[in-house]
């Protein structure tokens, strides 16, 4: 039994299917549908065949039918995808994604803010759970938290006590996170698995889809977007960048500069994003993009491929953290790159840092944005200097990680790096020091980021979301 026990530890992760299997999975459903087909068809043509033969004419026939469904279905199942010069295509209003309401958000009585973080175990407010696995790093809005799942739903959970409110079906897990602007809220979906994936603007006051547009790829992070004047910037997998009208979904244009799963930024009027450069082999670069036209005003390669969001530092210097490897798919040959960018020089990066292994999109930086914090998949989380990429501290605390870190940050109190590891302890960290201060035992990790959100830590773990009352009144 140790032996086994140890081959198991040592290759699970070969095994797992996010998204280590994605050939697989892409082709399987039609591999299996015409193996079924044609071995029916023909053990039920050869034993008719060899003793009846007045039904061969029928045999004949209903083979040909089984085929010509399966065409069909194959068919049916591509036109759905857009053809690869457009690249994307707007959603018929049928078949818009919907929203569906449980219930009245109630009144979210915020208890007063503590300024004291609570070192004994802290209170748990509620604990609720989803029927579907949840995958996606929450964000809080309009007194609700939300969640994306694998079954392929975006949840919205009251605050008060954690149940549902409203729910998004789409039609692939949602991995990216929400964003909110005003009353539209923005939501992509789709792993690397996925053929294809919508983009939908839905109307939170209204309740309904705005209008959604597909693409012939996957969405894994949210919008850059330029509320003034009614646009925003996505990436779409291996589609490239696109700019988009808030109003109404319609392409401004369409850049084909890369693969990008991170989201673009923009700032101080200009835009920037990182993309993988070929679909076949690892390299990125860091760009920035003219707004209005997507023409390349100039780029910087990178090692790796585009991992965490791009940290602005202020004063035109950036921070983009990049890796080799899967989340969730542990491999020697996972790799992790921090690197930084100052515009304001003709030798645009100005530095590069390797880290242990892959970082988890996609880190956090520190409101004086002088610290970045990452979570790598080995179970450590480290620290650096933002402005030079030299590592103030670095931890290991045990089980490996498979989503990011959270901040806790008040003035006059001690900071706070959080992370959960797919064991289901949730680490709480000196900030400044790296030392390990409490743990939170909540049975299982997953795929979202713990989120503190004042005063309340909110932690998911598979089927389950968990409040607990981290800050506390001075006594």
């Amino acid at each position: 039994m140790p032996q086994n026990r140890s081959l198991y530890r040592r290759y699970r992760a070969t095994f797992g299917i996010f998204p280590a299997m994605i050939p697989l999975i892409e082709i399987l459903p039609w591999v299996l549908g015409f193996i079924g087909t044609l071995a029916g068809g023909v053990g039920w043509m050869q034993g008719y065949m060899a003793f009846h033969h007045r039904y061969r004419v029928a045999i004949y026939v209903v083979m040909t039918l089984s085929f010509v469904a399966a065409g069909s279905l194959y068919f049916w199942e591509k036109s759905r995808i857009p053809p690869d010069d457009t690249g994307s295509m707007m959603t018929v209003l049928a078949d818009l994604p919907t929203m569906t309401t449980i219930r009245e958000n109630p009144a979210y009585t915020l208890a007063p803010q503590g300024t004291v973080w609570n070192a004994n175990r802290p209170d748990m407010l509620w604990s609720v759970s989803s029927a579907d696995e949840l995958l996606g790093s929450p964000v809080i809005a309009n007194d609700l938290i939300m969640f994306g799942t694998f079954a392929g739903t975006l949840e919205a959970r009251s605050l008060q006590d954690g149940n549902s409110v409203w729910v998004i079906k789409k039609h692939q897990p949602i991995f990216t996170t929400p964003l909110v602007s005003g009353d539209t809220l923005l939501i992509g979906e789709g792993l690397h698995t996925a053929d294809v994936s919508g983009f939908t603007a839905f109307s939170l006051s209204q309740g309904k889809a705005l209008w959604d547009r597909k693409f012939a790829s996957h969405i894994e992070s949210y919008p850059a977007i330029d509320v003034d004047n009614h646009r925003l910037w996505m990436g779409a997998g291996s589609m490239g960048l696109w700019a988009l009208d808030m109003r109404d979904g319609r392409k401004l244009w369409w850049a084909k500069i890369g693969h990008i799963d991170i989201a673009p930024l923009y700032a101080d009027g200009r835009l920037y994003v990182a993309a993988k450069l070929s679909e076949e082999s690892d390299g990125s670069a860091f760009f920035e993009i003219d707004p209005d036209n997507g023409d390349v005003l100039w780029s910087v390669p990178l090692d790796g491929n585009p991992m965490g969001k791009i940290m602005n530092l202020g004063g035109g210097k950036f921070l983009v953290s990049t890796a080799i490897g899967q989340v969730g798919l542990n491999k020697d040959t996972d790799a992790g790159w921090l690197a930084g960018i100052d515009i304001n020089h003709s030798k645009k990066l100005r530095w590069v840092t390797k880290v242990a292994t892959m970082g988890l999109p996609e880190g956090q930086l520190s409101i004086d944005k002088t610290r970045a914090y990452y979570a790598l998949k080995n179970g450590s989380m480290i620290c650096v200097d933002a402005q030079a990429g030299t590592q103030i501290w670095s931890g290991s605390f045990g089980d490996e990680f498979k989503t990011d870190v959270t901040l806790y940050e008040e003035t006059g109190h001690t900071p706070r790096v959080i992370g959960l590891t797919s064991d289901g302890i949730v680490h709480i960290v000196d900030a400044l020091t790296g030392k390990e201060l409490q743990k939170i035992d909540v049975g299982k990790g997953s795929y979202s980021a713990p989120l503190y959100h004042r005063g309340i830590l909110y932690v998911a773990n598979n089927h389950n979301i968990h409040a607990f009352r981290v800050v506390q009144q001075e006594k």
